[in-house]
């Protein structure tokens, strides 16, 4: 995936992944096990049409919500607070972290409605990366050609190569054989 700045990648569980960092950025990764939520902050949770786009049911390449960087802040901070109440360990540390991812989704939730309103589905440049960087991963150590790679975007074979370039920074094959090595 290629990173930049105010995106929000939501990986599945057991989803083998890399990052592209290609300019000073800060990440955070925030690992969330719904199982820990009740049946009652769920139901809330899917009160938001984008929820279920963005976290359930996820395909195998995950998503993006992809924020203006100035909207990214505010969930920045918050994930900030959320970790020095994580390394603080003092009594109630638990119940607070859970309080506070609750409102880590919330905000997420909130800011995806805004940008594009249920029922508009558009598969960008982050879900063919995403499907792109999914075979790439399952099968970096076969011949890779770049007529496979057109097949999976949709793509002609020289559309695929710029855009990989365009989205990752280096060419296909510098990316495939840097993932093998």
């Amino acid at each position: 995936y290629p990173i930049i700045p105010g995106d929000i990648y939501v990986i599945p569980p057991e989803t083998i992944h890399t990052f592209c960092i290609t300019h000073h950025a800060v990440t955070f990764n925030l690992l969330i096990d719904f199982r820990a939520f009740t049946e009652l902050e769920m139901r809330s949770l899917n009160e938001f049409s984008r929820f279920r786009e963005i976290f359930a049911g996820l395909r195998k390449g995950g998503s993006c919500l992809r924020l203006p960087a100035s909207e990214s802040m505010e969930t920045a901070s918050m994930v900030i607070s959320a970790e020095r109440v994580l390394k603080g360990c003092s009594p109630g540390y638990a119940a607070e972290l859970h309080a506070r991812t609750m409102l880590i989704l919330l905000a997420i939730c909130r800011k995806a409605e805004r940008l594009r309103p249920p029922g508009s589905t558009r598969r960008g440049n982050a879900g063919k990366l995403s499907l792109l960087s999914g075979y790439i991963s399952e099968h970096f150590r076969s011949r890779i050609t770049l007529e496979q790679i057109a097949e999976i975007t949709g793509m002609t074979p020289n559309s695929a190569s710029r855009f990989f370039v365009r989205c990752m920074g280096v060419p296909l094959m510098t990316y495939v054989n840097r993932l093998r090595i």
